[in-house]
């Protein structure tokens, strides 16, 4: 058996313990069986994201391959501060978050976090982040979805060859993905 290292290790160690009979596949009632306790959680989202062929499960092939675009995606690219405007701009998050911007900010997120809250463990949105409307922490997830497929406010994916240079507003004081306030 193959020996795993660092963050391949805890992604196969998070995918394992979610999938309850180890069938290598992960249900929708395993992934939201971490979160149970937080109705709401945007759980749905956060799977419907995972499950791309839409079979009511989860591979380990899957979960690589949405993590694959969320990397090669702008939104993973995205500083601190463009990630405080990506998540407070209307076009970008149809919903408004100004109550939660001081939590937000003190978190530092970077886009690299959004994987984590967004997509592996939804429920962060809550605990971590006091965001107690489902409807909003839906709407996050959807949005973080929506930009790992290119069809968000920030456009299509990056060339992995050409990198950040190619991000408009990066650097620029534009504004994410080059929208302005």
């Amino acid at each position: 058996e193959e020996a795993c290292v660092g963050q391949e290790c805890s992604a196969d160690f998070d995918f394992l313990m979610r999938d309850d009979n180890q069938d290598g596949r992960v249900t929708r009632e395993e992934f939201a069986g971490q979160t149970k306790h937080v109705h709401g959680g945007a759980t749905d989202e956060a799977f419907a994201c995972l499950d791309t062929d839409m079979n009511g499960y989860v591979t380990r092939e899957e979960r690589d391959a949405l993590k694959k675009r969320f990397f090669m995606s702008r939104l993973s690219r995205l500083s601190e501060e463009e990630v405080m405007e990506w998540l407070t701009y209307q076009k970008c998050m149809p919903t408004d978050l100004s109550r939660y911007k001081k939590r937000l900010k003190e978190a530092h997120l970077n886009g690299l976090a959004l994987w984590e809250v967004g997509v592996k463990n939804p429920s962060l949105l809550k605990e971590e982040f006091g965001i107690v409307s489902p409807l909003q922490r839906r709407t996050i997830v959807q949005a973080i979805c929506r930009e790992i497929e290119g069809l968000g406010c920030l456009g299509t994916v990056i060339d992995a060859g050409k990198g950040d240079s190619s991000m408009p507003g990066v650097g620029g004081g534009s504004g994410v993905g080059g929208l302005t306030h």
